[in-house]
């Protein structure tokens, strides 16, 4: 269980980080912007200081769009980030109950076996997704699973790396393979993290609300990330993405913990 706090954890921290981001600007903006006439007078003694408040009064009229699509982008990556540690977790504490590569379920072996093939198409190229890859450490790997060692590596990080953005579809293919409960039939609606986000009591509505709102979210996602800088982001569109993932969050986690053991 302690892995699955830390993973937890390190996202909600970053989740905070953004919000504290945010903080700063509104801060910047009641205080230097908003009282800038009573700090000049304030600090009338200190020219240095006055140039600086000079400046950051010409800054008031600059909208806060770019700030806000920046941070709407880090939420899903935060978000995704937690769900590749997810699966590494659960994936690996399935490899962990078998003592040969063989024990494991038949349809985890096939995924895993599946998903290891891809990747190994990209061998030529020394990388994958445009990252440098260790393909030496997978073929290693598979070399100890069809080996049939009484020690393995299952290298659990393979039934991600081709993932992609984490789309409702793919989220439930990915608990299918790992073996995890599906995430929206009701899964994720039976958590009160998700219920409160949107004052939904019932689980079925509540995971279909939620299977609606992510896709919403990466679609918004995919729209700022592929360069079209026109899309709208409101600060109340960030703080709601924020609060949803981290409910996500906190429901994968209550999701996956009867998984291990």
């Amino acid at each position: 269980m302690a892995q699955l706090d830390s993973a937890k954890k390190r996202a909600f921290s970053y989740l905070s980080e953004l919000r504290e981001t945010l903080a700063v600007r509104q801060f910047f903006s009641e205080i230097i912007i908003g009282r800038n006439g009573e700090l000049m007078g304030a600090f009338g003694y200190d020219a240095a200081v006055r140039a600086r408040l000079t400046e950051a009064a010409r800054l008031k009229a600059t909208p806060p769009a770019a700030l806000y699509r920046g941070l709407f982008v880090q939420a899903n990556s935060i978000f995704e980030a937690y769900v590749r540690d997810l699966s590494s977790i659960v994936a690996e504490n399935m490899a962990s109950k078998a003592t040969k590569y063989s024990e494991l379920p038949e349809n985890f072996r096939l995924q895993h076996i599946h998903l290891s093939g891809q990747i190994l198409q990209h061998m030529k190229t020394g990388t994958l997704a445009g990252q440098k890859f260790d393909f030496g450490r997978l073929t290693n790997a598979l070399g100890q699973c069809f080996s049939d060692f009484d020690t393995f590596s299952i290298m659990p990080e393979v039934f991600t790396l081709m993932m992609g953005n984490v789309t409702p579809d793919r989220l439930e293919n990915l608990f299918e393979k790992i073996g995890l409960p599906e995430p929206f039939n009701p899964g994720v609606g039976r958590s009160g993290a998700i219920k409160k986000v949107f004052g939904e009591a019932r689980h079925t509505s509540a995971a279909k609300l939620a299977k609606d709102k992510l896709q919403e979210v990466v679609g918004v996602r995919n729209t700022l990330i592929h360069g079209d800088l026109s899309a709208t982001v409101e600060q109340s569109d960030l703080n709601g993405a924020i609060d949803f993932l981290e409910a996500m969050i906190e429901a994968l986690d209550e999701l996956a913990r009867p998984c291990i053991v």
